[in-house]
């Protein structure tokens, strides 16, 4: 009938055509036969160990714990001013995040403090011998093309003089082009002159430069001129930097809470375009590098 024929399909051993012995009947053991023992029941397999996942938040802050106090609380307080820094912007879903690293431009802080800040608080000097970018190592061929300044460290018999700070200007300069380079994934060793590379390469060697050697200021005698908005806009477009928000912006005005509970204020870069008498970048190139040439400068500094 067509009931027993729906029976029948619905049966284990009919469905989808698969052929399924049904299971053996139990036999009964004989008279005066030992009892059979029980068959053991397969081990339980041990639960997989779960993996403690945790957020970079998390392991930032476990980590300032582990140090003092002051140092804890110091960088608590960064965290949380990037957490809501980056929650402040407007995040594309599109965006594909391109050399976006921290510090976002090259030269732009060092262990969380501004360098262009601490450069403000110093007093520069300009640099008259026209040849004095001859001994600017890593830096001369970007100082070719404009008057220069260095801190004004008053020479004494035990003092610096200018060729030694210009050795450490550039020194910086060029620790600060290795770390960005290395934040960037880039090895140095393939890089060591940037001169010879492309626009991505100059314009991170020529920031760390104009950052440590601004140009003579014509205007306010011994005030610092901070890289042209121009000179930071030319690395974002030759490097291919995306952020996927507002944090790309070269000139801006950051506010953050220090561990003492002070506000501190981190500027950006000039809002001009270069060449300009209120900023550092552009400029024509005079000739060629020194006597010890840029590379051998670069190798030298390296060792020191």
């Amino acid at each position: 009938s067509r009931r027993g024929l729906i029976s029948q399909a619905l049966r284990p051993t009919a469905f989808l055509g698969c052929t399924v012995l049904d299971p053996p009947e139990r036999s009964t053991p004989p008279a005066g036969a030992a009892p059979r023992a029980p068959m053991a029941a397969p081990p339980r397999p041990a639960a997989p160990r779960r993996r403690s996942v945790r957020s970079p938040l998390a392991v930032l802050v476990a980590a300032a714990l582990s140090a003092s106090t002051a140092e804890a609380v110091s960088t608590v307080n960064s965290v949380i001013h990037h957490v809501f820094r980056a929650a402040a912007y407007t995040r594309d879903a599109t965006c594909v995040p391109n050399n976006c690293i921290n510090p976002i431009f090259p030269a732009l802080s060092q262990f969380g403090h501004s360098i262009l800040d601490a450069n403000d608080n110093k007093t520069w000097r300009c640099v008259d011998d026209y040849r004095a970018w001859r001994q600017a190592g890593f830096c001369s061929q970007v100082l070719s093309h404009y008057q220069f300044a260095i801190p004004d460290v008053q020479e004494t018999s035990q003092g610096p003089t200018v060729e030694q700070l210009m050795f450490d200007q550039s020194r910086n300069a060029m620790r600060a082009y290795v770390a960005h380079l290395t934040g960037m994934g880039r090895d140095f060793w393939q890089l060591t002159e940037p001169w010879k590379e492309d626009e991505c390469i100059q314009s991170i060697w020529k920031m760390a430069c104009y950052t440590y050697f601004p140009r003579c200021n014509k205007l306010v005698s011994g005030r610092y001129l901070r890289p042209c908005s121009s000179t930071c806009q030319n690395y974002v477009k030759a490097c291919d930097v995306r952020c996927c928000d507002e944090g790309a912006q070269c000139v801006f005005v950051h506010r953050k809470e220090t561990a003492h509970g002070n506000i501190e204020q981190e500027e950006g870069y000039a809002d001009h375009a270069g060449p300009s008498p209120f900023c550092t970048g552009g400029g024509r190139r005079r000739t060629a590098c020194g006597p010890l040439g840029c590379g051998g400068a670069v190798v030298a500094a390296l060792a020191l």
